[in-house]
């Protein structure tokens, strides 16, 4: 019986999408970085940030990975940063071989503290171009279109300081 009611806890954490409420990408301490290169808050102004927060030891999550890869090489020259951060302490060799075995090669971090109270794994924070969370749970196809919906909001810089608008993205099958 127990066992039972952990593992329904477990699935109402998994359905359920934490209200973003206040929270910006400031609010949120990233561990150090293990694979990638470092993601200073400053380099992230203007952009989609998404933190997915995963685990080795994580079946869905590391399923999740191949998708999560296709993501980081089809937006990520139009303004997507994705930061994967891993939540079970692993060692740094288990990290980098997951990431191996995946394609992986987006900046993966030990760690993040939050205030939003990741309680289960995977766990997807998206934030807009402003630096505020718009969207804090279970990385499902909704969550796809929140990304594409706010990539469409940023802007590339140009030549003396002028800004374009990138066109809008059109979500491929698959």
């Amino acid at each position: 019986m127990k066992f039972l009611a952990v593992s329904l806890l477990s699935l109402i954490g998994c359905l359920s999408i934490v209200q973003a409420g206040d929270h910006t990408l400031n609010d949120f301490k990233l561990g150090s970085f293990i694979v990638g290169n470092e993601a200073k808050l400053n380099d992230l102004k203007g952009k989609v940030v998404v933190i997915e927060f995963w685990g080795v030891q994580c079946p869905p999550c590391l399923a999740k990975m191949p998708h999560l890869v296709t993501l980081d090489q089809k937006y990520s020259d139009r303004g997507l940063r994705l930061i994967g951060a891993e939540m079970q302490r692993s060692s740094t060799s288990r990290i980098q071989s997951a990431l191996k075995r995946s394609g992986a090669t987006f900046p993966i971090v030990q760690g993040c503290k939050n205030p939003i109270g990741v309680n289960s794994l995977p766990h997807m924070a998206i934030f807009n171009v402003d630096g505020k969370l718009v969207y804090s749970g279970y990385p499902k196809p909704e969550a796809d279109n929140i990304i594409l919906k706010e990539l469409e909001r940023v802007t590339q810089p140009i030549a003396k300081g002028r800004e374009i608008r990138i066109r809008p993205i059109v979500p491929t099958a698959g």
